[in-house]
C-alpha cells in the first residue's frame, strides 16, 4: 500500500496532468454524436435532459419505465461537443446513491460519468434485472454524450457479480471494477473480451474467491489486474478506487482509444520505482514484489518495464519471499479447514457448541500477538460467519422449515448481534407460524437495530393477516 502521504502528492500530481489533457473529438466521436442527433426528442424528454446538471448528484428516471430509477453525476467539466466514458454501478441493496456519492470527485479528475442502479439488488432474478439494466444503460446511451468505447461496469459483493454479468452477456461493456466478489455462476474459467479490474479487502471473506479468479485469469489470458487492499467486506475506499479508474484510462491507451499522455506514463514508472524502492528499505520484500506485479500491469506496452520484471524476478527468489509465500500456504489451509468445520456445524451443533467455539474466533481476533496474517484470516472467518449464518437462515426460511431457521437465527445474531437482519427474519418466522406477539417484538427489535425499509415488510405481506392491524401500521410509521 502507498502511504498516505505520497498518495495525496500522486492525487494532486494527477489532478494537474489531466487538467491539462485535452480531447478533440475524433471520427468515432463524430459517430456517436451524430447517432445522439438522428435520434427522435420528444418535448418531454428535452425538458428531463435540461434538469441534468454537470457537477450534481441527481436521481433520474428512465423515460421508458418510471419505476426504474438511478442516480447520476455528470463531471463538472461535462461538455456536449466531447464523449465521456461511463461507469455503471451496481449496490447488493439497491443503493445507487452510495458508489456515485464516494466516488464522484473520481468522476471529476477523470472526466468519466456515474450512474447507480436503484433497481439491481440481490435477490432478483438475472432474468428481471438484466433487462431492467439495460433499460437504465439505453437511457443514460441517449441522454448523454458517451464514449461506446469506454463503456465500464462496476458492483460491490453481489453487485460485482451483476457487473461481471453485464459484461459476459453482451460485447458493449469493455471493463469491469469487480469488488469483493467474483463473477457470477460458474464463470471463472473461461477467457472474456473485457478488461476487469479486481478489488478486494486483505479482511474479506471472499479474498480466497478473487485469488482463485486472478489465477484463472492468468489462466486464461484475460486483461486484469487484482488489488488486494487494506479493510473488509466492503465499498473500496476511493484513494483504492481511483487506481481501478487510472488503470482502465490506461488500457483505453493501450488499444488506441484515446492518446497516449507520456507525461502520464513517465509519472507512473517514475512514481513505482519509488514505491518498489521504499518498500525494499522497509525489508517489505513481499510487498515490493506485489507493487512490481501492479506497475507492470499498469504500464506494459506503454513503457518498456524490463526494469519491474527484473526486479520482480529477483525478489521472488528472495528468502523472504519465499518465507513469506509459505506462510500464506500455511495461513490459507487452515482457513479452509476452519471454514469447512464452521459450515458442518451449522447442521450439526447446537448453541452450547457454537457459543464457545465462536468465542474463540473473537479471541483469536482480538490477540495481538499472533502473527498479523493470522489475525486477519480470523477475522474473514468472522465475517464469513455472518454471511453463513444469513444464507443458511435465508434458505431454511424460503423451504418453510422453520424449527431450523430459528437455530440458524439464533446462530446469525450470535455473530452479528447489532444486524437488524435476523430480528427482522425471526418477524417473518413468527409470523408465518403465527405467533403474532414474537412477530412484532422482532421487528421492533430490528427497527432498534436500524431496520428502514419499510417498502420490503410491504412487499413480504408479513403481517396481512395479522389480527391487530393498528400496531402493525404504528410499526410501519416508525420506519417511514
Amino acid at each position: 500500500m502507498v502511504s498516505k502521504n505520497f498518495h495525496w502528492i500522486f492525487v494532486l500530481a494527477l489532478l494537474f496532468i489531466f487538467g491539462c489533457e485535452k480531447k478533440k473529438p475524433n471520427i468515432e466521436d463524430k459517430d456517436i454524436l451524430l447517432d445522439r442527433a438522428n435520434n427522435d426528442t420528444t418535448g418531454e424528454n428535452k425538458l428531463e435532459l435540461s434538469r441534468l446538471i454537470p457537477g450534481k448528484i441527481q436521481t433520474v428516471k428512465t423515460s421508458k419505465d418510471s419505476l426504474l430509477s438511478y442516480s447520476l453525476y455528470i463531471p463538472k467539466n461535462y461538455s456536449e461537443s466531447k464523449v465521456y466514458p461511463i461507469v455503471y454501478f451496481f449496490d447488493p441493496q439497491g443503493n445507487g446513491n452510495l458508489p456515485v456519492e464516494k466516488y464522484h470527485q473520481l468522476a471529476d479528475q477523470f472526466e468519466t460519468i456515474l450512474a447507480g442502479s436503484y433497481n439491481s439488488k440481490n435477490g432478483i432474478s438475472w432474468d428481471k434485472i438484466q433487462p431492467q439494466i439495460m433499460t437504465m444503460m439505453e437511457d443514460c446511451k441517449f441522454k448523454l454524450s458517451i464514449d461506446k468505447n469506454r463503456i465500464y461496469t462496476s458492483g460491490f459483493s453481489g453487485g460485482a457479480r451483476v457487473a461481471s454479468g453485464m459484461a459476459i452477456s453482451g460485447d458493449e461493456i469493455k471493463g469491469v471494477i469487480g469488488c469483493g466478489g467474483g463473477f457470477p455462476g460458474k464463470s471463472n474459467n473461461i477467457g472474456y473480451p473485457f478488461d476487469y479490474y479486481g478489488i478486494v479487502g486483505e479482511e474479506d471473506f471472499n479474498l480466497g474467491e478473487m485469488r482463485q479468479l486472478d489465477m484463472s485469469m492468468n489462466n486464461s489470458g484475460m486483461t486484469h489486474y487484482m488489488s488486494e487492499v487494506k479493510g473488509g467486506h466492503h465499498w473500496p475506499e476511493a484513494g483504492d478506487m481511483l487506481y481501478a479508474f487510472l488503470w482502465l484510462k490506461m488500457n483505453a491507451m493501450r488499444k488506441n482509444v484515446i492518446p497516449k499522455n507520456q507525461l502520464l506514463i513517465d509519472s507512473l514508472a517514475d512514481a513505482g520505482i519509488s514505491e518498489i524502492n521504499r518498500k525494499k528499505k522497509k525489508n517489505e520484500h513481499y510487498e515490493a514484489l506485489l507493487a512490481c506485479k501492479k506497475w507492470i500491469s499498469f504500464l506494459k506496452d506503454l513503457k518498456s518495464v524490463e526494469a519491474f520484471k527484473s526486479e520482480g524476478n529477483s525478489l521472488f527468489q528472495s528468502e523472504s519471499v519465499k518465507a513469506t509465500l509459505a506462510e500464506i500456504t500455511i495461513i490459507e489451509e487452515k482457513e479452509m479447514e476452519l471454514t469447512r468445520k464452521f459450515w458442518l456445524a451449522f447442521e450439526k451443533e447446537g448453541m452450547q457448541w457454537w457459543k464457545a467455539n465462536y468465542s474463540k474466533i473473537i479471541t483469536m481476533v482480538q490477540n495481538n500477538s499472533l502473527p498479523k496474517e493470522e489475525r486477519i484470516m480470523y477475522k474473514r472467518i468472522k465475517g464469513f460467519l455472518g454471511l453463513a449464518a444469513f444464507s443458511f437462515s435465508n434458505s431454511a426460511i424460503q423451504q418453510t422449515d422453520y424449527p431450523k431457521a430459528l437455530k440458524f437465527l439464533q446462530i446469525y445474531e450470535l455473530v452479528e448481534p447489532e444486524n437488524s437482519e435476523h430480528a427482522y427474519l425471526q418477524a417473518k418466522v413468527y409470523a408465518a407460524k403465527g405467533n403474532w406477539k414474537l412477530a412484532h417484538s422482532s421487528l421492533k427489535k430490528a427497527i432498534s437495530l436500524g431496520f428502514t425499509d419499510a417498502l420490503r415488510v410491504e412487499v413480504d405481506k408479513i403481517f396481512k393477516d395479522a389480527p391487530d392491524q393498528q400496531e402493525y401500521k404504528l410499526l410501519l410509521s416508525r420506519i417511514k
